[in-house]
């Protein structure tokens, strides 16, 4: 499977002794990785023609139009997140930048019209140094990493307003800069801070939800008890019984008062109080 390959693909393939002898100890580890691949023994089995490691470093040299401009601002966490997501397969790269590494001999397999797939490696190693290097001279550092970030996250409430995010982010990446950081992702730190303080304040929400069905629940057998003693008073027809006076007493509007005294002279049928709301009675 010998062919000749440029500085920046090596060929998967070649032997222990070739790849150590290349010099190019990343494609060599590449190689050794891929000779474990779980498609062992299928069609599908490393190496295969058309399959090469490519360096990262000689690959954005060759294609820097691959260059994402948002990797210079990439905090830690989306680093990861392109390391193990990149794959020049399944990039669909365009086509005009193929041609033009084929063409140069920049990027290529076993044969131009055989290149199936590329494995980058060196990846995560290139791409914090080309976050160092558009960082001005500065150190990049995450937000979320950052040990002034405490002060900084004092000016972020659940309440506040996307401005006011973006006050608080530059304020910090002023601050970073000062002690010579780069702050990277403060945007999506604050944003994160207020979606967080205003999880907590649902969280509070749902908590008194469920103690206030649970009062809910122990004020069942009370308010039985209640409409039970306000039928028999308004069955002695005492002229202080007013449905006003018996609403002061038992805690009722003077509206649920008439439908139990409605109830008792035959109309309707006594049963829960249907005019209170929720607790009701606590908050009279």
């Amino acid at each position: 499977m010998a062919a000749s390959c440029s500085s920046v693909c090596v060929p998967y393939g070649l032997s222990l002794q070739e790849r150590s002898s290349s010099g190019r100890s990343p494609a060599g580890r590449a190689s050794h990785l891929a000779s474990r691949y779980p498609y062992r023994g299928t069609e599908d089995d490393f190496p295969y023609r058309g399959a090469c490691a490519v360096d990262a470093a000689a690959l954005f040299s060759a294609l820097p139009g691959l260059i994402d401009p948002a990797w210079a601002e990439a905090t830690d966490h989306q680093i990861q997140a392109v390391t193990m997501d990149f794959d020049l397969y399944h990039a669909k790269l365009p086509q005009d930048l193929v041609r033009a590494a084929l063409k140069s001999g920049a990027l290529r397999g076993q044969g131009e019209e055989e290149l199936r797939t590329a494995r980058v490696y060196g990846l995560r190693a290139w791409l914090h140094g080309h976050r160092l290097d558009q960082a001005g001279g500065l150190t990049p550092m995450d937000a979320a990493r950052w040990d002034g970030a405490a002060h900084h996250a004092l000016y972020v409430t659940d309440d506040s307003t996307d401005a006011e995010l973006a006050a608080a982010a530059r304020r910090a990446e002023q601050d970073a800069a000062s002690r010579g950081l780069k702050l990277i992702g403060a945007g999506q730190w604050t944003a994160q801070l207020r979606a967080d303080r205003r999880t907590a304040v649902r969280e509070q929400l749902t908590a008194v939800r469920d103690e206030i069905a649970a009062l809910e629940e122990r004020l069942k057998p009370a308010r039985k008890r209640r409409t039970v003693l306000v039928t028999r008073i308004l069955g002695w027809e005492g002229e202080r019984d007013t449905d006003s006076a018996l609403g002061r007493d038992a805690v009722l509007s003077h509206t649920a008062v008439r439908t139990l005294r409605t109830a008792l002279d035959g109309e309707e049928q006594p049963g829960r109080d249907e005019d209170e709301g929720p607790l009701s009675g606590l908050s009279r």
